[in-house]
């Protein structure tokens, strides 16, 4: 009598092993592209920020919890201040936007963007001057940024 084995044990073994490990993987339910894209860009502005303040001498921990405290409230952060950076009609630089943002940390302010005079007083503390209607239009749509 001839018996024919179609696997061995090294074979079932790796089967089962493979097995094991590949639906744990297959489980795991994946992100949303859209919401990856959005921490992404709140990362890297709150990671500029940080750099920021790490280079005038705070420590990582301390400018991580600062950072995170002038952000603390808000929604869309990342769009709001990227309209902020790319307006042409407010016409602000990075610098002095970034700038600001670092006095917030500093000094452990939180930046209230989802309201239009929170808004209002963030760019008037950018920008001194006088604000007309296309101004005020434009920041009322990124206080209005959902």
């Amino acid at each position: 009598m001839i018996r024919i084995t179609l696997f061995k044990k090294q074979s079932l073994l790796i089967i089962l092993l493979v097995g094991s490990t590949a639906n744990p993987l297959l489980a795991l339910p994946l992100k949303n592209p859209s919401v990856i894209k959005k921490d992404v860009q709140q990362l890297q502005i709150t990671q500029e920020i940080k750099n920021i303040l790490i280079n005038k001498g705070l420590e990582q921990e301390s400018a991580l919890k600062k950072v995170a405290k002038v952000f603390k409230n808000n929604k869309n952060v990342e769009s709001k201040i990227n309209r902020i950076y790319t307006s042409s009609t407010l016409s602000l630089s990075k610098d002095k936007i970034n700038d600001s943002l670092v006095k917030y940390a500093l000094y452990e302010k939180t930046l209230d963007l989802n309201s239009y005079s929170g808004v209002l007083g963030f760019i008037q503390t950018i920008s001194l001057e006088k604000m007309d209607t296309q101004h005020l239009s434009e920041i009322k749509a990124i206080a209005n940024i959902s």
